[in-house]
């Protein structure tokens, strides 16, 4: 996996685009998460506890998402919520529940370009993710472990294709990643070439 992520980021670096590590990544994870559909989760479509919490992601997924975001209205959403979350670390995002500026009416409008983090959060129990991610519980969310197990080990796929291209593997609090990435309209381009503007995001 971390070997053909590289190749394709290698091709991506090439090109000035993206999406083709993007779209790999993500077509594996839902392969993965297509063996998980039979378990018992809570989690359905208006459930919405997770949309206010803190999610990170990687930059392919940030750039891959902030070229559609562009000519989306929900683009000037992402400068509000940027600032509503500014300077807040995780703990601080558990007392003060920030709505992702994808979420609109019950429903994410980037489903379908959603980051992994977001593909593989899964829940047993809505009324404990209620008190966690509105609530600031410290209860742990019964999530199945194969999800659990899958994002770790797409992420270490990832970061070790990120190295092998000396292209930062970081990930960075979503909100903030995004509206720097929309910043600038030579975003993908830029950190392609090795150009890290995300780090303050991380």
């Amino acid at each position: 996996m971390a070997r053909q992520l590289h190749a394709l980021l290698e091709g991506a670096r090439k090109k000035g685009n993206i999406d083709a590590p993007v779209r790999f990544l993500h077509m594996k994870v839902e392969a993965t998460l297509e063996a998980t559909r039979a378990l018992p989760i809570a989690c359905k479509k208006g459930c919405s506890h997770c949309c206010h919490s803190w999610v990170s992601a990687p930059a392919p997924e940030v750039l891959y998402i902030a070229k559609r975001v562009r000519g989306m209205p929900q683009r000037a959403r992402v400068a509000d919520a940027f600032a509503a979350a500014r300077n807040q670390d995780v703990i601080a995002r558990k007392r003060n529940a920030v709505a992702c500026p994808m979420f609109e009416q019950d429903i994410c409008r980037l489903y379908e370009l959603r980051p992994m983090a977001c593909r593989f959060a899964a829940s047993a129990d809505a009324a404990m993710c209620l008190r966690v991610f509105r609530q600031a519980s410290a209860e742990a969310i019964p999530s199945p472990s194969r999800n659990l197990r899958g994002r770790g080990a797409y992420q270490i796929a990832l970061a070790a294709a990120l190295k092998a291209a000396a292209l930062p593997p970081a990930y960075y609090e979503f909100n903030a990643a995004l509206a720097r990435a929309l910043s600038r309209e030579d975003a993908e381009t830029a950190w392609l070439s090795g150009e890290d503007f995300l780090r303050r995001a991380a």
